[in-house]
């Protein structure tokens, strides 16, 4: 089954580089500052985001409008430039900072993108509106002549259009939002030895109230060691300022057999620099007999479409003794909703088996994810995942889910 499982997944790697059109944002608030001018609050909001989110295209699509609409013509250049290296196909982007450059004085090198456009979408109406005014406004016969053959061949294809002269002014175009995800799948896991598997299924649902404020919950329902238990997660996770944000989390098992009874995190996050963040705090987690005390110190990098993320975790399990462990991540986005990722872990495993008795273990764990949007809102995931419990056991793992969001 894993072997197939990993054939389907290199399968959708191979289709994963389609183009699409960006055309969401992450606040529920920034089309609102758009309608009514609040540009400046707009772009802050997009900016926190990007800072967190390096990956997400229609935000950044968004952030170069809004910088654009504010007169700010080379930073949006420079966002325009990013998402043209992630998707040089797509034909709003190219539209985009094309308009850009009109606004800053630069037509001629408008033109060129323009042509570009036309060709990759030979029916969007604005990329030829927006090159026949363009060639209008320019000084010289040759302009001229070029604006009437483009518009001669623009009312046979659209008929219905209007192709008198237009000047080119910033648009106030409501943006699509959507503020809530809901998420379900299953995790199976196959052990060595005979051992008997572990499987989990699960439903979560995620909704920003805003664009500081998002909550969070998740039931599970996971079986092993022929028994079964249920776990609810609540968190939240709320945006201070543009550099600061904090998120919290409880997990809570009504009748434990194998899990914790429940764990509660606290984790605050910081924008370093631009596209370099940290995450720092602590999970507290209470089994029957024991606890666990487990710090979390993370950084992550974006840049362009890649991140790269350290986790180190040291942990301090009551009447037994500590240990730590390292995670590893690297993702390669290559278009909202479509990104492939790869994770190594290793380090120790305390097990307490009695009052001032523990077993160590070392562990390690390989992880290959992806996900790909193969409808309009519902998003396709699968992760696998080899884990080695020391010389006990090893794990090998398939994970399935669909996440719609609206």
């Amino acid at each position: 089954m894993i072997h197939a499982c990993l054939s389907f997944f290199i399968i959708v790697l191979i289709v994963i580089n389609t183009p699409v059109r960006a055309d969401t944002i992450p606040y529920p608030n920034i089309s609102s500052a758009v309608e009514s001018g609040r540009l400046p609050e707009a772009e802050i909001a997009l900016l926190q985001w990007i800072n967190e989110h390096a990956q997400d295209q229609s935000a950044r699509f968004d952030l170069a409008r809004v910088l654009a609409w504010q007169g700010k013509g080379t930073d949006a250049l420079k966002q325009y430039d990013i998402l043209l290296q992630q998707s040089p196909k797509n034909a709003d982007y190219l539209f985009g900072k094309a308009q850009t450059l009109i606004w800053i004085q630069r037509p001629q090198d408008a033109l060129k993108l323009l042509a570009s456009a036309r060709n990759i979408a030979p029916d969007y109406v604005s990329v030829w509106k927006l090159e026949i005014t363009t060639l209008r406004r320019l000084p010289g016969n040759s302009y001229a002549q070029q604006a009437r053959d483009l518009t001669a061949q623009a009312q046979k294809l659209f008929p219905t259009e209007n192709w008198q002269y237009q000047e080119s002014t910033p648009p106030t175009k409501k943006l699509e939002i959507k503020t809530t995800t809901i998420n379900f799948g299953t995790l199976l896991e196959d052990l060595s030895d005979g051992r008997d598997n572990w499987w989990t299924v699960y439903f979560s649902a995620h909704h920003r109230l805003n664009k500081s404020l998002s909550l969070y919950a998740r039931i599970e329902n996971v079986s092993r060691y022929g028994l079964d238990d249920q776990a609810l997660t609540i968190g939240t996770s709320l945006n201070i300022t543009p550099q600061w944000g904090f998120n919290s989390e409880l997990i809570f098992s009504p009748s434990p057999e194998f899990l914790p009874e429940y764990s509660i995190s606290a984790v605050a996050d910081r924008v370093l620099v631009a596209s370099l963040n940290s995450q720092f705090g602590i999970k507290f987690t209470q089994y029957q007999d024991t606890n666990v005390k487990t710090g979390i110190l993370t950084l992550e990098k974006y840049w362009l479409n890649t991140r790269l993320a350290y986790t180190f975790n040291p942990a301090s399990v009551q009447d037994a003794g500590s240990a730590s462990t390292h995670h590893f991540q690297a993702n390669l986005y290559f278009k909202q909703n479509a990104n492939v990722g790869f994770g190594y872990s290793f380090g120790d495993e305390l097990e307490y088996i009695g009052v001032g008795s523990h077993i160590v273990y070392e562990i390690k764990t390989i992880v290959l994810s992806g996900q790909y949007e193969i409808l309009r809102n519902w998003v396709s995931v699968i992760t696998l995942s080899h884990h080695q419990q020391d010389e006990l056991y090893n794990r090998n793992g398939i994970h399935l889910g669909i996440r719609y969001q609206y």
